[in-house]
């Protein structure tokens, strides 16, 4: 089996599908090509799991005119070297996580007849994923709200393969150590999306200070790596029952943790 993946942007499109990717690796002995986004997270985290990576330019469209145009110019661009990479693979199916990235994946595939399948993390569906699924062979979906975005004949309600990853992880107490955790506190993890989120940094500012004023539970909270020295400044002095991190490996913390928000 030869299955190409496309996703990037966030780790809520990147990891599941780098999930899937090792699922088909490991226990099929399938041969994966990862199509992602030169100089994103992708770029970084895909071959750190020893996954063939490919990477090309591209941009999301929005903003300014020109910039929508530059978008139109780079997928019409990527089409067509992906179609010749496509072409050299011969995979049997090319799946799409999300992301700008996968448009121009599964366009090229979709012109080249083979299959093509969108997996949707979340409970509404991304602008791509949107477009697209209703080009695709066949969706997959983690919430049932995510339903009305597809076509109903072409649904399946499969869940994320991230659990796979989870099932066969080790417990790593590494991770406490490199987060500064030492006490038996009740350990939190509070997360938002994998880029962080202003807004949400902003209100949580006073609840960090007043658990640190208290110290009753410990607290690793993600601030999202554009966000985190500003996160850091606006808190000021913690205790250290609050631990301020731009990003952090959840599937070797999740074991640990008493509850997360």
């Amino acid at each position: 089996m030869r299955v190409v993946l496309a996703a990037g942007g966030t780790g809520g499109h990147v990891f599941p599908a780098i999930a899937l990717g090792e699922y088909i690796r490991d226990e099929k002995q399938g041969e994966i090509l990862f199509i992602g986004v030169n100089g994103k997270m992708e770029a970084n985290e895909v071959p750190k799991h020893n996954l063939p990576f490919m990477g090309v330019e591209a941009s999301g469209f929005v903003g300014s005119i020109s910039n929508r145009v530059k978008c139109l110019l780079q997928v019409e661009k990527n089409i067509r070297l992906i179609k010749k990479k496509l072409i050299e693979f011969k995979p049997d199916v090319v799946m799409g996580f999300g992301g700008y990235v996968s448009v121009p994946v599964l366009i090229a595939a979709k012109e080249l007849r083979i299959p093509i399948m969108i997996h949707e993390q979340n409970s509404v569906a991304g602008l791509a994923n949107k477009l697209l699924g209703k080009l695709s062979d066949g969706n997959v979906i983690c919430f049932e709200h995510a339903r009305s975005f597809f076509p109903s004949n072409k649904v399946r309600f499969l869940g994320s393969p991230r659990a796979y990853t989870l099932a066969k992880a080790p417990k790593d107490s590494n991770i406490l150590k490199e987060l500064g955790i030492t006490s038996s506190l009740p350990l939190c993890l509070i997360v938002m999306g994998s880029l962080g989120s202003e807004s949400v940094n902003a209100a949580m500012v006073d609840v960090l200070k007043h658990f640190s004023e208290n110290k009753n539970i410990e607290i690793v909270y993600v601030t999202g790596p554009k966000h985190y020295e500003d996160m850091k400044n606006a808190c000021g002095t913690l205790n250290d029952n609050i631990h301020l991190c731009s990003f952090v490996d959840q599937q070797r913390l999740l074991p640990h943790l008493d509850f997360m928000v």
